[in-house]
């Protein structure tokens, strides 16, 4: 990628009460990342375009012979703007956090033939944290500033100053129409985004402040999405023979994931078999890279240490535990297997760095326990096992789920 300008480090930023809302007629900001999703049809997004309630400058005036790259436009499928951001608007719009929801998203309208053009950024929740950001992080942030029609496109960087819970404060001198560019560091070789370009610093001494990718920005973008599976029970399906189903769980007294046995509806009736399962880590379209998954443990209320509900997977000591930091070492590949009847179910992957041929899956077995077992109660069992990927010799249970 060329940047044919580079804003110098004593320029400033604008005020934020030059920030307007987007005039989606006139197009929007550029700062994009893929999002696709392989796993299934409805949940594919082919290009999601972050930005903050901004205007982006129209290119397709450019010209012939301007010696300029010009940038195509493209049609717009939709849009949303954070529902918060709207409601501090309209209630209290002196707020001192309304900087941090503002930002939305816009869809751009799918097309095969320009898949290549939209190779995009990377997003990795886990960079999310305090720690991670601090340090000797450097920011990066793109965007099309100034207010002719025909600028192009600039690049400024500088060290990440801090991290709070909502924002991401960076030396990157930026200036008017750069908001809602993508703020990005470069993590495992890829540009990951870690905040959305929005706003001043606190205090008048340079640089700039966004938008942090955090976990309630991620929720918001997969709701709009549809993307993720929130709520939502792993399961293995009953057989003829034994039509109770498997389902991953945890229990309260226990240090290591389970398995419950019964029914759907006996299921839906649990308060330990409920899990979130986010797209956490999505690389760049180039990388041809999976997109990682996250398990959220729903919690109960009444058990104690509530901050350990990220599933870490141990495969090495056949066991998933609890945790309450999301690290790499929490992802899975999502593959999907078609059946002969034309059904689909899912493979539960866990990656091993470095080695594709030692992946690991996930199974899920109940101990050979018929109809009567589990109607005289015997609905608890530690059923969690791993196996590498696509051995099916002596395995033991189920390697092929539904989320319901």
């Amino acid at each position: 990628m060329e940047y044919p300008r580079i804003i110098a480090p004593g320029d400033v930023h604008r005020t934020r009460i030059e920030n307007q809302q987007p005039d989606v007629n006139k197009g929007l900001d550029k700062a994009s990342f893929d999002l696709k999703n392989s796993i299934m049809d409805q949940l594919t997004v082919q290009n999601l375009k972050v930005l903050c309630a901004k205007t982006e400058k129209n290119t397709k005036n450019n010209g012939e012979g301007s010696g300029k790259d010009e940038v195509e436009p493209e049609p717009v499928a939709g849009f949303k703007i954070c529902p918060r951001y709207i409601e501090i608007l309209e209630t209290k719009p002196k707020a001192a956090d309304k900087g941090s929801y503002d930002y939305g998203i816009v869809l751009l309208v799918r097309d095969k033939t320009k898949e290549s053009n939209r190779q995009g950024l990377g997003l990795n929740l886990g960079l999310s944290s305090h720690v991670t950001l601090q340090g000797s992080k450097i920011a990066n942030v793109c965007g099309y500033g100034g207010s002719d029609p025909s600028s192009l496109l600039q690049h400024s960087s500088g060290q990440v100053k801090s991290g709070g819970k909502q924002c991401v404060e960076y030396k990157a001198p930026t200036e008017q129409g750069m908001s809602g560019s993508p703020v990005w560091i470069p993590y495992g070789g890829h540009p990951m985004v870690v905040g959305i370009h929005n706003m001043r610093p606190k205090q008048k001494n340079g640089g700039s402040r966004g938008t942090k990718i955090t976990e309630e920005v991620f929720r918001t973008i997969c709701a709009w999405l549809g993307i993720g599976f929130f709520g939502k029970r792993l399961c293995a399906m009953g057989k003829k023979n034994k039509p109770h189903n498997t389902y991953l769980s945890f229990f309260q007294h226990s240090d290591f994931a389970k398995v419950f046995l019964g029914s759907s509806e006996e299921a839906g009736n649990q308060d330990n078999v409920t899990f979130d399962i986010m797209p956490t880590t999505i690389f760049p379209r180039w990388t041809g890279r999976h997109v990682l998954y996250a398990f959220k443990f729903h919690r109960p209320s009444a058990w104690s240490d509530e901050k350990k509900c990220w599933v870490e997977w141990q495969p090495k000591q056949q066991r998933a535990i609890l945790v309450d930091t999301l690290k790499d070492v929490n992802l899975v590949r999502l593959e999907e297997k078609l059946l002969k009847n034309g059904n689909k179910r899912l493979i539960v992957l866990i990656p091993a760095p470095g080695d594709a041929s030692k992946i690991q899956e996930l199974r899920l077995y109940d101990d050979d326990r018929d109809e009567d077992d589990i109607e005289d109660g015997m609905t608890e069992f530690a059923g969690v096992s791993f196996g590498r990927w696509g051995d099916k010799g002596d395995m033991v249970g189920s390697r092929l789920f539904v989320i319901e």
